[in-house]
């Protein structure tokens, strides 16, 4: 699954994308943000729909919420 996702992002195909990962649970999704550079991080948290993306969020590893955040912008960390 992580690399349709990675592909996905790569041809900026969200549409796609987000049909996936809305069906995928947030403990599935944490452990697929691990292995993904910033940029596709981020990418893919903006694409999650609010509910799922706080608790997808949740089910991270401290280290890697730290990195999701490095790539937010000031109105992103305030919805999260």
């Amino acid at each position: 699954m992580k690399d349709r996702i990675e592909e996905l992002l790569n041809l900026r195909s969200f549409a796609a994308l987000k049909e996936i990962v809305s069906k995928m649970n947030e403990v599935e999704l944490a452990r697929i943000f691990e292995e993904l550079s910033l940029v596709q991080r981020v990418m893919l948290f903006r694409i999650l729909p609010k509910t799922l993306a706080a608790e997808t969020f949740v089910e991270m590893e401290p280290e890697d919420q730290e990195l999701l955040i490095q790539g937010f912008s000031d109105n992103e960390l305030k919805e999260v």
